[in-house]
């Protein structure tokens, strides 16, 4: 039977998607770019008596960039909190830089126009980032408590299944896994799919056991077990139209590649 008498372990590693590691690049990105800009107007490298029609041109065209690159470091899924708010932080500081080393001081009409433009995208591409700050309960909470045990994300497909697992090696060399996942029904809904994912992989498709928690009235087979995970599918067990947590207890035992064949 599935153990559940120990609390999970809080995973500490820190793994970024590729995602989150597109959205970190491209606001690292930004502030080496307005740092390095603002650097070279103020050694003279960038004078400010080019051309103004050009530099103003130059100025719209990334600040439209900054309005395109806004929803990439700041709707991420995958990011934390906090890593929303320093890639937000980091990508309106390189776009204000950007935009004000390449302002054109040479004229006073484009100055007058421009001078309320910056400060404008200032604020707004930071509007986010001061609520998530100083409101609190603001971002909505779509990620585990990280105080609490936590794990790897589920597939894609199972955008409401959270999981927590404990993962150590038996004295005759077999790894041991025992968890939790819990999955939201919706309304209406009769049949769901959880995909458990382990990470990293196990030395063989393990023996997986699940069954039920707190009384769920649903049943729990095990459809799939592979190195990298398994699949549980869930059939509800009585007639509801309500939503539900529904928490399922697993085990997995894998024999360690040596003793596979045996």
């Amino acid at each position: 039977m599935i153990n559940n008498s120990q609390p999970p372990v809080h995973n500490q590693s820190l793994c970024l998607t590729e995602s989150a590691q597109t959205g970190l690049l491209v606001s690292v990105g930004w502030a080496a770019t307005g740092v390095s800009l603002l650097m070279l107007r103020i050694l003279g490298s960038l004078p400010a008596d080019g051309d103004s029609l050009r530099r103003a041109g130059l100025l719209l065209f990334f600040l439209g960039l900054g309005v395109l690159t806004r929803p990439l470091v700041q709707s991420r899924e995958d990011f934390t909190p906090r890593g929303r708010l320093f890639c937000s932080l980091l990508t309106t500081l390189g776009c204000t830089l950007t935009m004000l080393a390449i302002f054109p001081g040479n004229s006073s009409a484009l100055t007058w126009l421009l001078i309320p433009i910056v400060p404008a995208y200032a604020v707004w591409s930071s509007e986010p980032v001061l609520r998530e700050f100083l409101i609190p309960g603001s971002t909505t909470a779509t990620y585990p408590n990280a105080d609490s045990p936590t794990s790897e994300r589920s597939a894609p497909s199972d955008q409401n299944v959270v999981q927590w697992m404990t993962r150590k090696q038996t004295p005759d060399g077999q790894e041991l896994v025992e968890g939790m996942a819990q999955l939201k029904l919706v309304p209406g809904q009769k049949q769901a799919a959880a995909h458990i994912v382990f990470s990293p992989a196990l030395a063989c498709a393990p023996e997986v056991e699940c069954e039920p928690l707190a009384d769920c009235e649903v049943d729990a087979v095990v459809s799939e077990s592979f190195a990298h995970g398994f699949r549980i599918d869930l059939r509800r067990t009585t007639q509801t139209d309500q939503s539900a947590i529904v928490e399922i207890g697993f085990q997995a035992i894998a024999a360690k590649s040596g003793q596979e064949a045996a």
